[in-house]
Parts: C-alpha cells; sequence; structure tokens
C-alpha cells in the first residue's frame, strides 16, 4: 500500500508538471519572434535559442533553456519539492522530467501528442547512479531484502520499509548479474491477470551473460 501510494504521487507529479509546461508552451508561442517562424527547423532553431531566468534553491538567477531535458529537470526540482516528505527525492524527480521531455520531444519534433498518464507503473529509486556506496552485493543477495526510505527524513525522522525479493540461486544468470555494479534500481508493477505484481528491477554494469546459445537452432 505504501509503494502503491508512490505510484500516485509519481503519476500527479507527471501530469501536473506537463499542465504547467503546457502553460509555458502557450506563452512561447504567443511570441512575435515565434509566430515568425514557419518551417519546422526555424522552430527547432527558435526552441533551442529561447531562454528564461531560472530561480534556483539558493537564490541566484541564471539562463536555463525551458525546452531542453535539462531545463525540464531544473523546473521538476522545484515543482517536486511540495513531495520530499514522502521520499520523492532528485533522483526520482529527474527520471520523471526526463518522461516529460520525451513527449515533448515527439510533440515538438515529430507532431506527436502530450498525453496525461492515467498511472506510473515504475519507482525509479536510483537512475544512472555510480554504483551504491551503501549496498554490498553480497549481503543484498543473501538476505533477498530492499529497505527504501519512504519520507526523505534522515537519522531518527527517517522512515524504511523493506521489501523482501526473490533470487532463483539455481540459476547462474542472476547469481552472474549480482557480481556486477547496481547501476539503477527500481520497483515494477505489473499487472497479471487482474492482480498486482510487484518486481525488484536491477540494472548491472558489465558484459552480458552468455547462455551459449547458437544461431539456426531451436525457437525464438
Amino acid at each position: 500500500d505504501i509503494i502503491d501510494k508512490r505510484f500516485k504521487l509519481l503519476k500527479i507529479i507527471y501530469n501536473d508538471f506537463q499542465s504547467k509546461m503546457i502553460r509555458k508552451y502557450i506563452y512561447m508561442s504567443q511570441l512575435d519572434t515565434f509566430k515568425k517562424c514557419k518551417t519546422p527547423i526555424e522552430i527547432s532553431e527558435f526552441i533551442d535559442q529561447y531562454s528564461v531566468d531560472f530561480k534556483t534553491s539558493n537564490g541566484t538567477i541564471r539562463k536555463i533553456h525551458p525546452f531542453t531535458e535539462y531545463g525540464f529537470i531544473s523546473y521538476m526540482s522545484k515543482f517536486g519539492k511540495h513531495y520530499s516528505d514522502f521520499g520523492i527525492n532528485s533522483t526520482i524527480l529527474a527520471y520523471i522530467a526526463s518522461s516529460c521531455w520525451k513527449a515533448w520531444q515527439s510533440f515538438l519534433f515529430h507532431g506527436g501528442k502530450i498525453k496525461f498518464k492515467k498511472n506510473i507503473n515504475i519507482y525509479k529509486i536510483r537512475d544512472k547512479g555510480d554504483g551504491f556506496p551503501g549496498i554490498n552485493n553480497k549481503e543484498l543477495l543473501n538476505n533477498n531484502k530492499l529497505v527504501i526510505n519512504v519520507n526523505g527524513k534522515r537519522g531518527k525522522n527517517a522512515k524504511f520499509i523493506t521489501i523482501p525479493f526473490k533470487v532463483n540461486k539455481k540459476y547462474p544468470y542472476e547469481l552472474y548479474c549480482f557480481m556486477d555494479k547496481i547501476v539503477n534500481l527500481a520497483i515494477k508493477r505489473e499487472i497479471i491477470r487482474g492482480k498486482k505484481r510487484y518486481f525488484v528491477q536491477f540494472t548491472f554494469e558489465g558484459k552480458k551473460y552468455s547462455k551459449n546459445r547458437k544461431l539456426g537452432k531451436g525457437n525464438v
């Protein structure tokens, strides 16, 4: 139920943020300089050069290009601060911002549409990180438990939940993976035969495991 609540919050953040960026796009599209752009190339060049003042958390003002992935992440860092008490940290917000930007890339440059999500079923705990200094792979493999901070606080005020997960230790592929550094970590929710099922999703660094499969034999 705690993880389900986070999935619901991620959906709210995603949809609210898209509404915010739609308003910014409408404002930008009403500028005379934007209206003078006739071809897709001119529009693309205008969007790349368009910049606004952005007030950082320490009060300084800097220029950002709002309709870029970095611009989305910058806006999201300020937009998502209201959800920090639910353990929605900067890593999770950056992932949501990148997901929003993919939709805008399609809209701005490929004629796609901005759509609001009914559900978000992946909860990125760590994305594009440089390993996990606080996680020991052997300990994780032996205990089969994942500990997650769910209120974003530290010390005595921190609240954690423990999520057990299964690893098939008789399957060499899964054991091989845990020998490498963990790069990304997420919890994924799937609806299977009408029931919610949850998976801990690891991304490991290194070469993939060879299953000694031969081309031209067997079914694909």
